[in-house]
């Protein structure tokens, strides 16, 4: 248990590194704890592709390695959900949901139509959890970035602190998130 939490933990510091460099060299800090807040889920969800592989019983190098294969499949999802959002909000919402299990997927190594099928039937088996988890995930994320604004308005006068602490505090969320997407995973019958 003990060697799973320590595996995941090593590859969320990997999958939320950009989160962590914006943090680092923000200049702008209010705009940048947003950014940090409203944006952790997409690498939260690239990280569910390691979780998936440790919750399967894998190594650390196999988890990473399931990390890296899945970055191409990554991006096309993150590329369809933020088009999906530009159009306008629900197609955005419906894709999170739908190409949030990606990472779990067991296709992973197969060409891209292949991984993207897997994740909308891993969705479809249970669309009501995977929707709660994902909400919860972004609710998480959004209730940190707030916090961190009114611990930076009212308490702390270092705003990259408080920039830092929110990119921290995500990135410490990230395996819990990945870890109940991974798990909502279930193999076909």
């Amino acid at each position: 248990m003990i060697r799973r939490g320590l595996s995941i933990a090593l590859l969320a510091a990997i999958a939320m590194l950009p989160w962590l460099w914006i943090a680092a060299t923000a200049r702008i800090q209010l705009r940048s704890l947003w950014l940090v807040g409203g944006t952790a889920w997409i690498g939260q969800l690239w990280l569910v592709a390691g979780a998936s592989a440790i919750a399967r019983g894998q190594s650390l190098a196999a988890a990473a390695q399931n990390l890296a294969r899945a970055l191409v499949p990554w991006l096309v999802t993150v590329a369809a959900i933020a088009l999906g959002f530009a159009a306008l909000v629900v197609p955005g919402v419906l894709l999170l949901v739908l190409l949030a299990p990606l990472g779990a997927s067991e296709r992973l190594a197969e060409p891209l139509p292949a991984p993207l099928h897997d994740a909308f039937a891993i969705a479809r088996r249970n669309p009501r959890r995977l929707a709660l988890v994902i909400a919860a995930i972004v609710i998480a994320d959004v209730a940190i970035a707030g916090a961190g604004v009114l611990v930076l308005a009212h308490v702390v006068h270092q705003p990259r602190v408080v920039v830092r602490a929110v990119a921290l505090a995500v990135s410490v969320v990230a395996p819990g998130a990945a870890w109940l997407v991974a798990r909502s995973y279930t193999p076909k019958p």
